[in-house]
């Protein structure tokens, strides 16, 4: 290609209709001739690639055999170091495709034509003895007069009747399209009649739905859609569609070859005899359209909303319509800067309000009282200790009289007092009873320290039964300590620790 002339091979390149991997369609003409073309150029890296010239002579063939006004009439092929391209005649239409991209019910309308032209298509290349495999509408050519032209024949294969049925193998590689794909293509089986019939009937279903009937985030689990989930009807998606109509299209999605029409003759006379739609989609497009032109004329959302379309703007000036204007985004308004506000004075913290005393039992310490028997480093409830650095707090000096003979309030005595007092029995038991008095003719028990010193040695070892609370006089009684009793708790703690093993070593893991 020059770049200079725009010229392939002699040929007037005029426009790239379509361009692919390996591949490029250009609407072409001959110098000296006013009728165009069109070319299916390869590119300069697939002329090397012998797969790629395979391909592009195998399509020719199958071009020139299929005469008939449905396919494009075949020119020409030029295969050379460097020039591969085939020559056919330009047929000016869009492909479906961007037609159900662009206006589904202008497409519906002439569905009619569009199924019977394909029947018709598929019916002569049936006859020849030639399989499409790959019916799709980016390969259906379409215009509004009803005339159709299929195209792309890459991948048509031999019908294998009979004996090649039989021998012919099945295909190495599963090739085609996956959202119009025949089961059994996936299965790698050889393709039949009703391989492109499977894919006829996915274009129908999106011509009249408007959307595919399967889909699926993943290729694969595209696939598998293709191969176990039934197809929906038509009527799920358009309810305009009728019954015999979802009927016709689901025989068509069978699974089983062998349950779809027996051929294309067969399909065609079924599809003439039914009524696709229950209302008219002319009408309900003319109504459509109307009501789109009435909220135009009215202003409505077309005067709300932005375009770039000078005409309407036009229209719309002369009918007293202020045309559309792009909306302006709205800045966000600064709030106005204020002045910090003072910080407002903290509030007065309110004192913590003092538990209320508790009931005055016989001989409690009241708060702001010292108790008669205080142990060092107690302060009565309502007086703090001295803080570093400041003077302590003086001891008041106790009165040496007895403690009162009365059981000790139930809430205990303050913790870190040594013992209990004399008389005082612990929480829980009952009170002690006082010392009887001893009569004055019994004559008083010889403590330790009178016995001489050797009968003192020898009474060492004998232990000696403790005296009972009726001997024992009240002086004594305050002399001998008493050992507090043990707190349940601490007594459960240490029966469980006596019957602990010790452990001479560590686990290795710590």
């Amino acid at each position: 290609m020059s770049d200079e002339q725009n010229t392939y091979d002699g040929l007037e390149l005029i426009n790239c209709v379509a361009s692919g991997t390996h591949s490029q369609i250009w609407e072409c003409a001959e110098p000296a001739g006013t009728q165009h073309f069109v070319a299916k150029l390869l590119l300069p890296e697939a002329i090397k690639d012998k797969e790629c010239l395979s391909t592009l002579k195998h399509e020719a063939k199958v071009q020139k055999s299929l005469v008939h006004p449905n396919f494009l009439p075949f020119h020409r092929i030029v295969t050379n170091k460097e020039h591969a391209y085939i020559l056919m005649d330009y047929f000016r239409a869009p492909n479906v495709k961007t037609q159900l991209m662009a206006d589904v019910m202008a497409l519906q309308i002439r569905a009619q034509k569009l199924i019977e032209g394909l029947c018709i298509s598929l019916a002569h290349m049936h006859d020849k003895g030639w399989i499409h495999r790959d019916i799709k509408p980016e390969n259906i050519l379409f215009n509004k007069s009803g005339e159709l032209k299929l195209i792309d024949f890459s991948l048509t294969v031999r019908n294998s009747s009979g004996l090649g049925k039989m021998f012919g193998g099945a295909p190495k590689v599963v090739q085609g399209t996956r959202t119009y794909i025949a089961p059994e293509t996936i299965l790698k089986k050889a393709p039949t009649v009703q391989t492109d019939m499977y894919s006829l009937g996915i274009t129908l279903f999106e011509v009249l739905a408007g959307q595919r009937p399967f889909t699926a985030p993943t290729p694969d689990l595209l696939l598998i859609k293709h191969l176990k989930e039934p197809a929906p009807a038509p009527s799920e998606f358009n309810k305009n569609i009728t019954p015999e109509t979802d009927q016709f299209v689901r025989r068509m999605l069978f699974k089983n070859p062998k349950k779809r029409h027996a051929n294309m003759n067969e399909l065609l006379a079924e599809l003439r005899s039914l009524k696709l739609f229950k209302e008219d989609v002319a009408q309900l497009k003319a109504a459509a359209d109307q009501k789109k032109k009435e909220t135009a004329d009215a202003g409505g959302d077309l005067s709300k909303a932005w375009s770039l379309d000078s005409r309407r703007d036009a229209l719309l000036t002369e009918k007293g319509i202020a045309p559309p204007v792009k909306p302006k985004k709205k800045k966000p308004k600064l709030a106005a800067s204020k002045p910090p506000a003072e910080p407002a004075a903290p509030a007065p913290v309110a004192a913590p309000q003092q538990p209320p005393p508790a009931a005055a039992f016989p001989g409690q310490p009241q708060p702001g009282q010292f108790p008669q028997f205080a142990p060092p480093g107690y302060y009565p409830p309502g007086m703090a200790p001295p803080m570093p650095g400041q003077p302590g707090v003086p001891m008041p000096q106790m009165p040496q009289q007895p403690f009162p003979q009365q059981q000790y309030p139930p809430q205990g005595y303050p913790p870190g007092y040594p013992q209990y007092p004399p008389g005082v029995a612990p929480v829980g038991q009952p009170p002690m009873q006082p010392p009887a008095q001893q009569p004055p003719d019994t004559p008083p028990v010889p403590s330790a320290q009178d016995q001489p010193p050797q009968q003192q040695q020898t009474a060492a070892p004998v232990q000696q039964q403790p005296p009972s609370a009726d001997v024992i006089s009240r002086e004594e009684a305050e002399l001998q300590p008493q050992a507090p009793v043990p707190n349940e708790r601490h007594a459960s703690q240490s029966e469980e620790d006596a019957d602990l093993p010790l452990m001479d070593e560590l686990p290795d893991v710590l």
